[in-house]
């Protein structure tokens, strides 16, 4: 909450449309005591028009070190050039102050006056090239992270849009299977359709209820089951929270993984179990599978499924969850822990 409200003063801080008040109140702040003598708070000065020449002044050459020798001399690290540049400057400045209304000055005051002068106007514009640099130091560190989150969003876009062509493969693999075995596939086609309508409406938004997920894997699984008959899948959710939010199709090319591996090239009988339970926003995802022959089973686009996890995991949710890995001679396991809140 307290960066939260940090950014949104930097924000205004920034803000275009708000430029004029803050030059206003510069001003105001480092005249103060002439702007409060104008209005009658404090004794007013011989001549009023003198003090809005010498305002005048100091905002010309202000204007100049901002526009001119910040941005040209200063940012290109020409940093001797820029203070003899400044220096020079506010002599001149100094100079056309006492030349416009000149004073009666007794000569042992002359000297201290111009210093005066000298180190107030060199204040002034030291104050003014300062809040020039953090103003543009800010800017710059929000483009930078603007940027980088553009980044991220593209990136976590292809992770994500990898999945669906992965997935419409093989499950139209799966339904072509069944049609060449003259089985009735209106009801795999339903299923199909539900599977890739969440896919292409639900999955838009970052983010997505977790029950929605849970029963996005279930459905998936049973159009397999449909296609595997010697294939024995066991379902486990406990979900305190349906409503919780989670990335979608998070836990996809894991279930794939499980799907695609667990199939033996015999006739020999296989088995997913699948277990989510979620509790005060802690979830724990544990999929397992029997083994089949491996090198008879790879594919052109195996290994897709396993760093496309944990690449979003480490956009998503980085230092919030843990992916293990469990490859034993006749099963494997995939166990994935991660704190939601």
């Amino acid at each position: 909450m307290a960066l939260d409200h940090k950014h949104k003063i930097i924000d205004l801080l920034l803000n275009p449309n708000y430029r004029w008040l803050w030059h206003i109140l510069f001003w105001l702040l480092m005249y103060l005591d002439t702007f409060l003598s104008f209005i009658g708070i404090t004794p007013g000065f011989e001549s009023n028009l003198e003090q809005i020449s010498y305002i005048l002044l100091d905002m010309v050459f202000v204007y100049f070190n901002l526009y001119v020798l910040v941005p040209y001399l200063l940012f290109r690290n020409k940093i001797i050039i820029y203070i003899l540049a400044t220096a020079f400057c506010v002599l001149c400045l100094v100079y056309l102050q006492h030349n416009i209304f000149p004073e009666e000055i007794e000569e042992e005051f002359l000297l201290s006056m111009y210093l005066e002068n000298f180190f107030f106007n060199l204040i002034i514009m030291s104050v003014a090239a300062s809040i020039k640099v953090l103003k543009s130091g800010f800017q710059t560190k929000i483009d930078v992270e603007t940027i980088r989150s553009q980044q991220l969003e593209s990136e976590l876009s292809f992770l994500k849009n990898q999945v669906n062509p992965h997935f419409l493969f093989n499950t139209l693999n799966n339904l072509y299977i069944q049609s060449k075995k003259k089985e009735d596939i209106s009801d795999s086609l339903m299923s199909f359709s539900d599977l890739l309508r969440y896919q292409i409406y639900e999955t838009k938004n970052d983010l997505v209820a977790l029950q929605k997920e849970v029963d996005y894997l279930e459905n998936y699984l049973q159009l397999e089951k449909k296609r595997r008959s010697n294939l024995d899948i066991q379902i486990k959710t406990k979900i305190s929270n349906p409503h919780i939010k989670i990335a979608p199709l998070l836990f996809l090319p894991l279930v794939e993984n499980a799907v695609k591996y667990s199939q033996k090239s015999n006739s020999a009988s296989s088995y997913i179990t699948l277990s989510i339970e979620e509790e005060n926003g802690q979830l724990l995802f544990i999929v397992k599978n029997s083994k089949g022959r491996i090198s008879e089973i790879k594919t052109p686009d195996s290994g897709i499924g396993i760093p496309n996890v944990k690449k979003r995991l480490n956009l998503i949710y980085p230092d919030k969850y843990d992916l293990s890995i469990q490859d034993q001679q006749d099963d494997y396991q995939a166990t994935l822990k991660i704190n939601l809140r």
